[in-house]
């Protein structure tokens, strides 16, 4: 079993000491209020039209709280989702943890909400449901598919969890694929190109439930042990107050409230919590592996 390494401390403090240190100084220098027309990214984890229908409910209604207006973008890789919000294309956006670590060492992205099941995410591996293998361990030789080589569900995650169990994937497999996005590799594993692979839970449930995929045909192997994935986090140079009333936007919507409960329902939340850097540590210790610094790479 493959030891967990403890966070470097210093990196973790330098880390909030920066994102305190920004956000005391756009406050004191009264730098920007919400922008008129809020530019929203979202990373290709499925199907952009289906992404962007799915998100549509929930950005309406944080359009008419803060009176703005605003436009989504669904990026064509992981890496363009990065570069976009690098170079200010987007305003903000919905990291996984191991982009969001990128964002807030390259931009000083700054974490808003997460939705309520995000600190708690799992990732599935999937096989084929006529195979009758019982555990990864029996898979040995077999074809794999990560998704992304960002994503944090679809292969950091995954990828840590086998290590600890000494599977390293590249000796392990005969082959490693990476689709792009988690419905892509459950649709491989469908189609027989692999014979397992790694996505997101909440994805996954999703596609279970709408009838993309059929028990017939998938099934899900295992489920990771749980970790924090998915947060909301905005471009520096937004005030204090500017952050709030965005944040607080989301966090406004509960479903006690039918017609909130359907918004919420339509991006697979139960609700919004406040976001906050020391929630992803776990993340942060992955991101920062030897090993995984030659993998996490697009």
């Amino acid at each position: 079993m493959i030891t967990t390494p403890r966070i470097n401390a210093a990196t973790c403090l330098i880390i909030l000491l920066s994102f305190f240190m920004a956000t005391a100084c756009n406050d004191r220098n009264g730098l920007k209020d919400l922008p008129d027309t809020l530019k929203i990214g979202l990373p290709p984890r499925q199907d952009a039209e289906l992404v962007m229908q799915r998100h549509r409910p929930l950005f309406d209604y944080i359009s008419e709280q803060l009176g703005i207006s605003y436009q989504i973008k669904v990026a064509d890789s992981y890496q363009a989702f990065l570069d976009d919000f690098k170079h200010n294309r987007i305003d903000l956006a919905s990291f996984g943890g191991v982009t969001f670590f990128r964002a807030v060492n390259e931009k000083g992205a700054i974490p808003l909400v997460v939705r309520d099941s995000e600190l708690r995410m799992h990732s599935y591996f999937l096989v084929r449901s006529d195979d009758t293998a019982e555990r990864i361990q029996d898979y040995q030789g077999k074809r794999f598919s990560f998704g992304s080589k960002l994503s944090t569900s679809g292969h950091a995650m995954p990828r840590y969890f086998m290590l600890r169990e000494n599977i390293e994937p590249e000796s392990f497999f005969s082959s490693i694929h990476y689709s792009g996005s988690h419905d892509k590799t459950a649709y491989l594993v469908r189609d027989g190109i692999v014979d397992i692979g790694s996505s997101k839970q909440t994805i996954v449930d999703k596609m279970f439930e709408d009838g993309r995929l059929s028990p017939t045909q998938v099934r899900i192997l295992w489920s990771t042990p749980p970790f924090p994935d998915d947060v909301w986090a905005l471009q520096l140079g937004y005030s204090e107050a500017a952050q709030k009333r965005l944040a607080n936007a989301f966090l406004s919507l509960t479903p006690d409230d039918p017609e909130q409960k359907k918004i919420l329902d339509s991006v697979e939340a139960g609700g919004f919590l406040p976001g906050s850097i020391s929630d992803y540590t776990e993340i942060h210790e992955v991101f920062n592996r030897p090993d995984f610094k030659k993998t996490i790479v697009e």
